[in-house]
């Protein structure tokens, strides 16, 4: 693996499309240097539900404590989980060998506008 992050869903509205492995990798594509135009590389994107499922009856029950009327429930989780992001997205890049590993790190950074973590800082 040359590359892993995971993707938040975060702002994005209702309908709106994410963009997909086949778009990414042209996008990378564009990002690699000129002599690396050729290299083979596949994006992988598994989609990630991050939040617990309160009706899962395999589970504990997730209880929510109500200082207002010193209660307990498990009724306000449904209204906290749609706060959380409803999807997140492992991104991750493969390649033939671990050769081009830095190029494709800092192109995914680029595309993705994130800085890579094997960039040194002065921090």
């Amino acid at each position: 693996m040359a590359y892993s992050t995971v993707l938040k869903e975060k702002g994005r509205e209702r309908g709106m499309d994410f963009p997909s492995r086949d778009q990414f990798e042209k996008q990378l594509q564009k990002e690699l240097p000129a002599t690396l135009h050729t290299i083979p590389f596949r994006v992988d994107m598994a989609p990630l539900d991050p939040r617990p499922d309160p009706k899962d009856a395999r589970g504990v029950a997730l209880f929510v404590y109500d200082p207002g009327t010193h209660t307990v429930s498990t009724e306000p989780l449904e209204e906290f989980l749609d706060l959380l992001p409803t999807r997140l997205i492992q991104f991750r890049i493969y390649a033939l060998n671990h050769d081009t590993d830095a190029d494709l790190s800092r192109a995914a950074a680029t595309v993705l506008n994130k800085t890579p973590s094997g960039i040194e800082t002065n921090v």
